[in-house]
């Protein structure tokens, strides 16, 4: 009973401060811009190369920009990205909606709401209700986002551009590609054409990492966001000791404190000794020096992909198909160093760009360990090959 009437209480009050934050704020700061992104270690990835470029446009140089973002890329934002970043807020985006937390969620939004923001930025084209929350809580001015791939302002100006649709790309990887969306869309915002071809890392100050593997090693990344994304730990030891039978190298296996147990399994069924666990090892500018260095990353579609090609780190991802053409495969033009292995590549080769990219869109009902451990050690040995020539080529032009 005391319980009910503290959950009605709760309710009634979330619902008051609710409709009071959903005005617009009174007091505007002036030249001040909120960048929302709250999505996943990928999605900044491809995005995080135009936060310099926003910051030392024409349109928003003498701007304020305050990012709001996903905390488990705090560490990597705030080292690369604090010469354009004013103000970092961060939220831990599991916990912020969580009707147990309420109290720190409005407290947040009240701050946000009386930081006076003239205008709110989404860089992302599949908004969600979480982003929609913040949005409305903010009191902004100004809108920006993107909308059925239309650049909208909705300060009742309406449409600040347009860019192609899924109908006019004639089957070509680069349009659709995240990080061109991206690129585009910072195009259309800017108002000026942007140079940059791919996304790129700089390398993180050396006392910030705590990095010391000795040796040339091959990173496995066995995690996903969704368990239809995620190559069996079984597939994966048999991987590692048909590397291990090729080429006398260390495996790692890398990934977060929820693939602990993928990685036991792993080095077991591997049943070799060079195979170390460093699955939430340390922070992710850590994990991004590690795969700087790897002779080969292999992985399932999740951020580590995407840190390997904007390192130039040879990577193989494992998928099964979800999100084709948005994440996956790489323009060619993109990168050179990435090789993409899907259930059933028939299917991907004979049918139109067009079509995957509506199929695969939403799902994927292809079974990602249809994917066999000697398909992938094909592609292993193919890189393999390709660094040991390389190699021969560099010590002939040194003799």
């Amino acid at each position: 009973m005391i319980r009910d009437i503290k959950i009605f209480f709760r309710d009634v009050l979330k619902n008051i401060l609710n409709k009071y934050l959903q005005r617009k704020s009174i007091f505007t700061q002036k030249n001040t811009l909120l960048i929302l992104r709250i999505d996943a270690i990928g999605d900044y990835i491809l995005f995080r190369n135009f936060i310099k470029v926003i910051k030392e446009s024409e349109r928003f140089k003498n701007y304020r920009i305050t990012l709001l973002g996903n905390k488990i890329w705090k560490d990597l934002a705030e080292e690369l990205d604090q010469k354009y970043i004013d103000k970092f807020i961060w939220i831990d985006v599991k916990n912020f909606f969580k009707n147990s937390e309420w109290a720190q969620t409005f407290s947040l939004l009240f701050k946000l709401h009386y930081s006076g923001f003239e205008t709110i930025l989404i860089p992302k084209d599949t908004r969600n209700w979480r982003s929609e929350f913040i949005v409305k809580h903010t009191g902004a001015k100004n809108v920006i986002m993107e909308k059925n791939n239309s650049f909208y302002s909705e300060n009742g100006s309406g449409k600040i551009g347009e860019y192609s649709r899924i109908g006019s790309v004639n089957n070509h990887l680069s349009p659709l590609f995240q990080f061109n969306r991206n690129k585009f869309f910072t195009e259309e915002l800017i108002r000026n054409s942007i140079s940059i071809q791919k996304p790129f890392i700089e390398r993180a100050r050396k006392e910030k990492l705590n990095v010391n593997i000795k040796g040339e090693y091959i990173i496995v990344f066995p995690g996903a966001s969704d368990i239809k994304k995620m190559w069996s730990a079984e597939n994966f030891g048999i991987l590692c000791r048909k590397i291990a039978e090729d080429k006398n190298i260390s495996i790692l296996v890398c990934g977060s404190d929820s693939d602990k147990a993928a990685a036991k399994k792993i080095k077991k069924i591997s049943g070799i000794q060079n195979i170390e666990d460093k699955t939430r090892d340390g922070s992710l500018l850590e994990l991004v020096e590690l795969i700087s260095n790897a002779k080969l990353l292999i992985t399932n579609d999740t951020c580590a992909l995407h840190i390997g090609a904007a390192l130039n780190t040879k990577t193989i991802c494992i998928t099964n198909g979800l999100h084709f053409g948005r994440f996956h495969p790489y323009p060619d033009e993109m990168s050179n160093f990435v090789k993409t292995i899907y259930p059933d590549d028939d299917l991907i080769k004979n049918e139109n760009f067009e079509f995957l990219v509506r199929k695969f869109h939403l799902g994927s009902e292809l079974n990602i360990n249809q994917i066999s451990p000697d398909k992938v050690l094909h592609h292993v040995r193919e890189f393999l090959q390709t660094e040991k020539q390389e190699e021969q080529l560099v010590n002939r032009a040194n003799e």
